[in-house]
């Protein structure tokens, strides 16, 4: 992949200092302590725009009091990653928060882009999460997404991530992004598992004033047998001895990955994100959005056909 690769050397983090950026800066450290690469922390203000044309006294003092805490905010944010064991730069910005947060990506030519969702609070951002979905949705790079209710080892905690899941769909798509859910695995030293979760309801919907029909073990059974074998051809092409699979059934694939996870004890998800037709698949918006909304770990997603 063009931008997530053996040479990635930089990564981009977004904050707006809420506590889902600490997360955040958690996740962000730990993967570049794992690729061994530089970390950009990035704020971008827009408070000075909103404000323009505005002379009042106690406006000004608002402004200059956030300049001074966002100061103190970033240096400290440095300081932590440099003691986490990681080289780090402080880069303050003016502007949009999408718009700054795509350019900065570009200016230091970022393997991933890390962002809290669900935690951003600029005056500009009343729709909770609204400057992360923009960036998921816009960028051309990967996207580690950090939901409030993700669940990072903190930063000062060596190593990187331990267990990482792949939910796949068997799609060219899919195929494509083993290669980099291959590359944070071995660069993380994690063990990996690639994951299917067949879409389907424990029961079928039934005429008015007749019962629910429920769906025969023995069928559900049939097609797990099937998929357990074409994940088996899906991993054929991947030596590694970490890497397991596992093939699971829930009436929502976002959920049940996200429960999957939560049982499980992983610490990362791995997900490309793409528009594929079939009963499994992830569409980019539904799925693969809503995981990284509601996921415990944070997300990594990424376009694998898109270089």
């Amino acid at each position: 992949m063009k931008h997530l690769n053996q040479d990635t050397k930089s990564i981009l983090l977004a904050s707006d200092f809420s506590q889902t950026s600490q997360r955040a800066f958690d996740a962000a450290v730990r993967l570049a302590r794992a690729l061994d690469a530089k970390l950009h922390i990035l704020h971008v203000n827009e408070e000075d725009a909103i404000f323009e044309g505005h002379d009042s006294k106690e406006i000004a003092h608002f402004l200059e009091n956030i300049a001074g805490s966002r100061s103190e905010w970033m240096k400290r944010y440095e300081a932590n990653a440099r003691e986490a064991g990681v080289a780090a730069e402080a880069i303050l910005r003016d502007g949009k928060p999408a718009e700054g947060i795509l350019l900065e990506a570009e200016r230091v030519d970022a393997g991933v882009i890390v962002i809290g969702t669900q935690g951003l609070h600029g005056l500009g951002n009343m729709l909770p999460g609204s400057v992360a979905r923009k960036v998921l949705r816009s960028s051309k790079r990967p996207v580690m997404v950090v939901s409030r209710m993700a669940g990072v080892a903190p930063s000062s905690n060596e190593g990187s991530f331990d267990n990482i899941v792949y939910p796949t769909d068997f799609s060219d798509e899919s195929r494509a992004g083993l290669k980099v859910c291959e590359l944070v695995g071995k660069k993380s030293k994690a063990k990996v598992t690639l994951v299917h979760i067949l879409r389907m309801p424990r029961v079928l919907p039934a005429l008015p004033g007749e019962p629910l029909i429920a769906i025969p073990n023995k069928a559900v059974g049939h097609l797990m047998g099937r998929l357990e074998a074409q994940m088996v051809d899906f991993r054929s092409d991947l030596g590694e001895e970490r890497i397991s699979s596992e093939v699971g059934v829930h009436s929502d694939p976002a959920e049940g990955i996200a429960e999957m996870s939560a049982h499980a004890g992983v610490d990362l998800i791995v997900m490309p994100r793409h528009s594929s037709h079939g009963m499994g698949a992830y569409f980019f918006g539904s799925t693969t959005e809503r995981v990284a909304r509601i996921a415990p770990v944070p997300v990594l997603v990424f376009s694998p056909l898109s270089g």
